[in-house]
This record gives structure tokens, sequence and C-alpha cells, in this order.
């Protein structure tokens, strides 16, 4: 664990002497890659809110990634002024923020009824009940 700390601090020390692409580089292809190394050596040793928080957004997850995209291309001049730390932490927020409202969004609407009627209707039209890949 202490090693993976050491490899963050070394990595912003030396990305501080250097060309912004390049360190622009760095901070968002060898910095996660460590960060998960490092969360991974800690999840043992969490404390049980912030085990939750981190399985919470867990479930987001497939949303975020959705969104995170569109998020970067549209508010660059909200996210990358900053330091890549706080610029990390707002991108999941908002990102996290507008997962919650889609999926209220989607439980108002109850986007999966018809898709399962569709699913019933033509399994039963197609007699697929036979066929033992759809068990």
């Amino acid at each position: 664990m202490i090693i993976y700390l050491i490899s963050l601090l070394i990595l912003y020390l030396y990305s501080t002497h250097m060309e912004r692409n390049i360190m622009w580089e760095i901070h968002f292809g060898l910095t996660p890659f460590i960060l998960i190394l490092l969360i991974k050596e800690c999840i043992a040793i969490l404390p049980t809110f912030i085990f939750n928080i981190i399985a919470e957004i867990g479930k987001k997850s497939y949303i975020i990634f959705l969104i995170h995209g569109i998020i970067i291309e549209n508010y660059k001049h909200l996210l990358y002024p900053h330091h890549f730390i706080v610029s990390a932490i707002i991108l999941l927020v908002i990102s996290y923020i507008i997962s919650l409202l889609l999926t209220w969004l989607m439980q108002l609407i109850h986007y999966d009824k018809p898709f399962a009627k569709l699913q019933d209707y033509l399994l039963r039209k197609k007699n697929f009940n036979d066929v033992k890949f759809f068990r």
C-alpha cells in the first residue's frame, strides 16, 4: 500500500515539471491505474459508509460511464481549470446526480414493462420455450 502512495507522490511531483500534454496523459493514464490498485489493497479496511458509497456508485456505473463522455465534451470549461483530483471528483458528482435523475425517470415511466411484454410475446409466438438456450 505504501508503494502505491509513494508512486502517486512521485508522479505528482514529476508531472509538475513537464509539458501540459504529457502531464494530462500521465494523469488520465497512470494515476487512475495506481488509484485502482490502491483501492484494491484498501478495500478490506474501509469503513462501512465509504464501502456503501463505493457500492452505490458501482450500481450506477453503467449510466455514469455513458454520461461522463457527454459531460466532458460539453463542459470542459468547468472541469479542466482545476487540479486532476478536483476535476475527477466534480465529474463523478455531476455524473452521479444525472444518473440518479435518469434512474428515477426510468422508474417513473416503467421502461422495462414494454420490453418484458414484447419478450413474452415473441417467446410465445416463436415457441422458443423448447430451446435450452433461452432457459
